[in-house]
């Protein structure tokens, strides 16, 4: 069961034995080895009067939409039946899983219906007696007695998969919203997490990917274009104007706000600079297909350490020269054109082991051609040059994921990589450092992720 208000709704379910799934996004629908039913019924209707749909095992179904100013709902035959409801029931969200098994409520109902292995009953029958049937944000029912359910905002969730647990223990710890989790009821190893910035992640069939990422893009969200916008597939809707600007504010109350302030300072360290005035804090809206790459190789590297510590995934500091005002009190928010203004270039296209070095003042490389980072933010510091008619200066924190570190402390220029069996070099403070450095050695490892304002 999708939730109530997604940036895009996906569903996976099983058919005549093999997978299959349904897309909708503001650029239409799509769809795989769904029953004839179903497909007729998607033909018809408008994507953009489609309110939500689950799929389940054998073919089963559930869509409604809006038509004629009244809300419809299909469920795929005998499924009335199985859920032991009748067909004038209201139903309000339906989630189904494998065989039999299902979540759902009614219009105005206090309570919910559902089929559910016992120990998912018990905690299901708890929460509804201190919280109402509209406090479960989604409910998702996978394969194997697998689910994930968000009640009031705190997600619960039984997986086999450990690939699962760790990204919601990570989004958990991160403090990153999740807006819906999507288990499949024919395989636990294939889920999808789709976060409130827009981003995505998960674990799907390799040639799926292709298919569905154009749909899943930021500017055909569900929650930015009206419905009227909307066609069914193959129609491309134009994009949406204010999602253009790939940085957006983040505001003085907000918790990601506050840890990037405190990581700001903190790594001021330099007793010899003043502590500056942070100006503002822009959040980095990366389309996904920048951001895709960097989750496969996340995937990849906690995978083969196996856990989410290992990873060893942090928020580093990067200086580079900007040549104008972008993210200035008053000023644009687009990105200038100039090619020589790296701040931009690196928004625009994430960091490039090709351009390593370029900067001016960069030609030295203690650890050889690499895409380096620092904890240590007065250090970024003496990179971040402003040439435009700007007081401000700009830094870009960076996520970057180190995986298994070789320290070093000397200098050692003719690196073209990490020592085999690591990921990256951790610059040791010692002999040749008095303050932290982090290089990594692949594109994929790293991506910018926001962007400070700062009066020095």
């Amino acid at each position: 069961m999708p939730a109530p208000y997604v940036h895009f709704r996906f569903a996976m379910g099983e058919y005549q034995g093999e997978p299959s799934y349904l897309v909708q996004s503001a650029k239409g629908l799509l769809w795989l080895n769904l029953p004839d039913e179903l497909c007729g019924l998607l033909r018809r209707l408008p994507s953009g009067d489609i309110c939500d749909f689950s799929l389940g095992s054998s073919g089963k179904f559930y869509i409604k939409w809006k038509e004629d100013g009244t809300m419809k709902r299909s469920l795929s035959r005998g499924l009335w039946q199985a859920i032991n409801q009748n067909p004038n029931t209201l139903l309000d969200r339906l989630s189904l899983g494998a065989e039999d098994t299902h979540w759902g409520a009614t219009v105005g109902g206090t309570k919910s219906f559902f089929l559910l292995e016992l120990s998912l009953r018990g905690q299901i029958i708890k929460a509804e007696s201190a919280h109402r049937v509209q406090d479960f944000r989604f409910v998702s029912l996978g394969a194997d007695s697998t689910y994930c359910y968000n009640l009031a905002g705190t997600i619960s969730t039984r997986a086999k998969d450990p690939r699962l647990k760790a990204e919601i223990k990570a989004a958990k710890v991160s403090g990153r919203s999740i807006m819906n989790v999507v288990l499949s009821p024919e395989s636990t190893t294939s889920w999808l997490i789709m976060y409130a910035d827009g981003t995505h992640d998960g674990m799907l069939p390799g040639d799926w990917w292709k298919a569905i990422e154009p749909y899943f893009q930021l500017r055909y969200s569900l929650l930015t274009v009206p419905a009227q916008r909307l066609r069914t597939h193959p129609a491309t809707p134009k994009p949406i104007t204010t999602l253009n600007a790939p940085i957006r504010m983040l505001t003085f109350n907000s918790v990601e706000y506050h840890q990037l302030r405190s990581l700001f300072f903190d790594g001021w360290k330099h007793p010899h600079k003043q502590l500056p005035s942070l100006v503002r804090i822009y959040a980095i809206d990366l389309p996904d297909p920048l951001w895709r790459p960097y989750l496969t190789y996340r995937l990849r590297i906690e995978s083969d350490l196996g856990s989410l510590e290992s990873l060893n995934e942090r928020k580093t500091f990067h200086g580079t020269p900007r040549k104008c005002c972008i993210g200035d009190p008053q000023k644009t928010l687009q990105l200038c054109s100039d090619a020589a203004c790296n701040v931009c270039s690196i928004i625009r296209t994430s960091f490039r082991i090709d351009l390593a070095g370029t900067a001016p003042g960069r030609n030295f490389m203690r650890f050889g051609r690499g895409l380096y980072t620092t904890s240590v933010s007065s250090k970024a510091d003496d990179y971040s040059v402003t040439q435009a008619n700007s007081p401000y200066k700009a830094m870009l924190v960076a996520k970057v994921v180190l995986g298994r570190g070789y320290s070093l402390m000397r200098t050692t220029k003719n690196l073209i990589g990490p020592p085999v069996g690591h990921d990256s070099v951790l610059g040791t403070v010692g002999v040749d450092l008095n303050y932290d450095e982090q290089v990594v050695y692949r594109n994929d490892a790293i991506r910018p992720a926001y962007l400070l304002l700062y009066e020095p």
